[in-house]
């Protein structure tokens, strides 16, 4: 016998909504499959009479979230935004479907030449298979699921810097000005070091002009 433990195990992935969720469209399903309405075996109508098409639209749109929602696909397929929850999906689906139900009965129970049908076996597996998918909904609902699969939520943006604020040397300059500080000094040469003044080199003075040459004649 598998054990629901461990870990792969099918079932120990799906929630009670999900179980229930499947067990109502099962039903529903088989009961397809079958008369749904009779007189005495005769004169039959089934879900592809009158309303019963829309319990079967119904019963895709189910089949399909619910299938996309499971645990063996809902991490590889990527589904749209919905307007409402999976669990309020679910219960406005088996509302649908129990409502159509009652109108399909009012429809067909009428007399034929003073006789009239009665609800066949595949009418009350109808019935419960469209129970169980409000009651999933409900289920859902009050764990405070509001999806059978909760997606995760898109990463928040990074936060915004923090305005400059006031800067070394801003407070007298009365800007925001970043702070420059002043450029090193020159380092003092080697006279600085001893102490000493550095001499100054003046160059000579030129010397003054001679007299002038006696010219030959």
């Amino acid at each position: 016998m598998p054990n629901p433990n461990r870990p792969g195990f099918p079932h120990s992935r799906f929630s009670r909504g999900e179980l229930l969720v499947g067990g109502g469209s099962l039903l529903l399903f088989i009961s397809f499959l079958m008369t749904w309405m009779s007189y005495e075996g005769l004169i039959a109508v089934g879900v592809v009479h009158g309303i019963g098409l829309l319990i079967l639209l119904t019963w895709l749109g189910v089949v399909a979230l619910s299938v996309v929602r499971s645990p063996l696909l809902r991490d590889q397929v990527s589904f749209p935004a919905l307007p409402m929850t999976d669990a309020a999906l679910f219960t406005v689906a088996g509302t649908v479907e129990l409502a159509c139900l009652i109108l399909f009965y009012i429809q067909y129970h009428g007399g034929i030449g003073g006789y009239h049908r009665s609800a066949d076996f595949g009418y009350v597996l109808a019935l419960i298979g469209s129970v169980l998918t409000v009651a999933a909904g409900v289920v859902m609902v009050r764990a405070g699921h509001g999806a059978l699969h909760e997606m995760p939520a898109p990463a928040a943006p990074p936060a915004p810097p923090p305005p400059p604020g006031p800067t070394a040397g801003s407070w007298w300059l009365g800007t925001n000005s970043p702070f420059v500080p002043p450029p090193p000094p020159t380092p003092p040469g080697p006279a600085a070091h001893a102490g000493l003044t550095a001499p100054s080199f003046a160059p000579p003075p030129p010397p003054p002009p001679g007299p002038a040459a006696p010219s030959v004649g």
